[in-house]
């Protein structure tokens, strides 16, 4: 090995070891100067806290279900004929463009469509 080659190495185990000497890592403590000040009384606190226990549910356990209680107002019928009238619309929407084309088109449409026999143009809309 030459001596550059061995300079060139040490200047980067040098460098290396500088560079990872503050990782960020807990090594010293963080003093808070302020203070901490509730904005609630701690009775307030309490009770919300015996009331979350009192409901039973906990959204940060396991078993958490959000859809146990859930009750459609659709039967599974209407449902599936709301989605087979619009399948047009979701298969453009999951096309290549997300549905950009399919928008344009549709709100080119909707302005050819309001505008009545007889009336009166609004220049803004041309």
């Amino acid at each position: 090995m030459n001596r550059t080659t061995a300079i060139v190495a040490a200047a980067l185990v040098t460098l290396s070891g500088a560079a990872s000497a503050n990782t960020g890592l807990a090594g010293d403590i963080t003093i808070e100067t302020r203070p901490f000040t509730s904005s609630r009384a701690p009775d307030e606190v309490r009770e919300e806290l015996r009331a979350f226990k009192k409901s039973g549910v906990n959204p940060w356990s396991r078993s958490y279900n959000p859809l146990l209680h859930f009750m459609s107002l659709q039967t599974r019928a209407q449902v599936t004929a709301e989605y087979t009238a619009n399948r047009e619309a979701v298969a453009e929407f999951n096309g290549e463009d997300s549905g950009s084309m399919y928008l344009a088109e549709t709100a080119a449409a909707a302005r050819r469509a309001a505008r009545m026999a007889g009336a009166q143009r609004d220049p803004s809309q041309q």
